[in-house]
């Protein structure tokens, strides 16, 4: 079934680019920022802490950004996707 007009406005909106660059911003500030920490935090419990330095930590950080790029990405493009095969559902 198509989309009213009204809900084709709304899911544009919401498929728009500031969304994916919120999704994007979120998905870095989770992989760049909390994962490191949360990696470093492992290692250091199980007493490996020597093992972690800034060389692993900016490696981990671009990795975990370039993953956040991708997924983001992925998300934006099924959105994408549903919309041209109208399999969006209305807002109500």
């Amino acid at each position: 079934m198509p989309l009213t007009p009204q809900d084709q406005l709304y899911w544009k909106e919401k498929l728009g680019w500031r969304n994916f660059l919120r999704v994007l911003t979120l998905t870095a500030i989770i992989g760049c920022v909390v994962w490191p920490i949360f990696r470093y935090i492992m290692v250091w419990s199980a007493g490996n802490a020597s093992q972690w330095n800034s060389s692993a930590a900016f490696t981990e950080i671009v990795a975990n950004f370039f993953l956040a790029l991708l997924v983001s990405t992925l998300i934006w493009c099924v959105g994408q996707v549903f919309s041209f095969l109208d399999w969006l559902p209305p807002r109500r």
